[in-house]
């Protein structure tokens, strides 16, 4: 694995762990939350 590569993996994991604690918050509030995204979806 080049370099490089690593480097876009790195950033991935990093981007997909700040987004989970971003968003942990709402989606604790309760179950409708985090199962059904607050009702929110069309």
């Amino acid at each position: 694995m080049h370099p490089v590569d690593a480097l876009i993996v790195l950033a991935f994991v990093a981007y997909a762990v700040s987004a989970g604690v971003r968003h942990r918050r709402q989606a604790s509030k309760n179950l409708d939350e985090y199962f059904l995204a607050g009702r929110t979806l069309p």
